[in-house]
C-alpha cells in the first residue's frame, strides 16, 4: 500500500503546457523513473505515487532529460537526506525549512518522528502541493515567497532545538545579491542553523540552460553560478561559514549499467566542479 494512498485525490490531475505546475514536475519525475530504477541510491515510492495521479505527456521531458539529469535528481536528494539526517542525530526536535519545497518528498524519507517540517513555497506553488501531497501533524506548507522574510515568524522555532534548511534546485533562478540578502538574514535569526544547497559554475549555468531549452521550457531558465563556495560565501557575512562543499558526483559509485556517456559527464562535472553541493553554519 502506498504512503500516501487514501490521501491524494483520486482522479488524474490535468498539467498545462508552460505552467508553474509543469517545472514542479521534472525533479518528482526524474526521482519516480530514476529510483524505479536504483533505488539503492534512492527509495522514493512516493514520487512514484505522484506521477501516476497526473494526466500529463512525459515523453517531451524524456528527450530533454537524459539519464545522467535522472540519476542527477536522485544524488541531489539523497545528500540532502544525508545532511538531514546527520543534522538531527544532534537536534533531534529540530525545525526543517523545505524552500522552494514544489513537490518534494523528502520529509517522508528522513523523518525521525520528532522533526518539525516546512514546505516553503509560492502560493500557487503550495496550493497544487495539497491537491498532491498532504501536511501532517509534524508537516506544515507556507505559502510565501523564500525572499518575504515574514516567513520566519510563521516557524514554531526554538533555537535549542536546532533549524536546518534545504534549498535543493532552488538558488538557481535568483541572482546573487538577492540570495545574498536572504541568507545572510537567515543566519542572523537562527544562530547555530545550517543550510544546503547545490550550485553551479558559469560553465555549469551555460549547460543546463541549453539543455532547459531542449524541454522547450523558457521559464526555467537559471541565473546564479557559483565558483569556490570559500571565497565567495565567506564575504556574504559575519555570520555565515562554509562548513563544507564538494563536487555534485562525489561518493557516487559509478555504476556498470550507465551508460559510457553518462559516466563520462559525471567525471567531467566533477573534474572542472561544475556542479557542487555546498553545507553553511549560521555562527553567532
Amino acid at each position: 500500500m502506498g504512503l500516501l494512498k487514501g490521501r491524494i485525490m483520486a482522479h488524474k490531475l490535468t498539467i498545462e503546457p508552460q505552467s508553474v505546475q509543469e517545472t514542479m514536475f521534472l525533479p518528482v519525475w526524474g526521482r519516480a523513473k530514476y529510483s524505479h530504477l536504483y533505488p539503492e541510491l534512492l527509495d522514493d515510492p512516493i514520487a512514484e505515487e505522484i506521477i501516476g495521479k497526473i494526466d500529463y505527456d512525459f515523453s517531451k521531458v524524456e528527450k530533454g532529460f537524459d539519464e545522467n539529469s535522472g540519476i542527477g535528481w536522485l544524488v541531489r536528494a539523497r545528500n540532502f537526506d544525508d545532511a538531514i539526517k546527520e543534522y538531527i542525530k544532534k537536534y533531534p526536535e529540530a525545525t526543517i525549512i523545505n524552500m522552494g519545497a514544489g513537490l518534494d518528498t523528502t520529509f517522508f524519507r528522513v523523518d525521525n518522528g520528532k522533526i518539525a517540517w516546512y514546505d516553503l513555497d509560492l502560493p500557487d506553488a503550495i496550493d497544487f502541493r495539497k491537491k498532491l501531497i498532504p501536511e501532517t501533524s509534524r508537516s506544515e506548507c507556507i505559502a510565501k515567497s523564500a525572499f518575504d522574510v515574514s516567513w520566519f515568524d510563521d516557524l514554531d522555532y526554538e533555537e535549542e532545538k536546532g533549524i536546518y534548511i534545504i534549498a535543493g534546485g532552488f538558488f538557481y533562478y535568483f541572482e546573487e545579491p538577492e540570495i545574498r540578502r536572504l541568507v545572510s538574514s537567515m543566519a542572523e535569526s537562527f544562530p547555530d542553523g545550517g543550510l544546503i544547497f547545490d550550485a553551479i559554475s558559469k560553465a555549469g549555468l551555460w549547460f543546463t540552460n541549453r539543455m532547459v531549452k531542449k524541454t522547450g521550457n523558457t521559464g526555467a531558465e537559471v541565473h546564479f553560478s557559483l565558483g569556490n563556495p570559500l571565497k565567495r560565501i565567506s564575504g556574504w557575512s559575519g555570520n555565515i561559514e562554509v562548513a563544507e562543499w564538494y563536487p555534485y558526483w562525489h561518493g557516487v559509485k559509478r555504476d556498470p549499467r550507465w551508460s559510457k556517456n553518462t559516466i563520462f559527464k559525471m567525471n567531467f562535472c566533477d573534474w572542472f566542479k561544475m556542479a557542487k553541493f555546498v553545507q553553511l553554519r549560521f555562527i553567532k
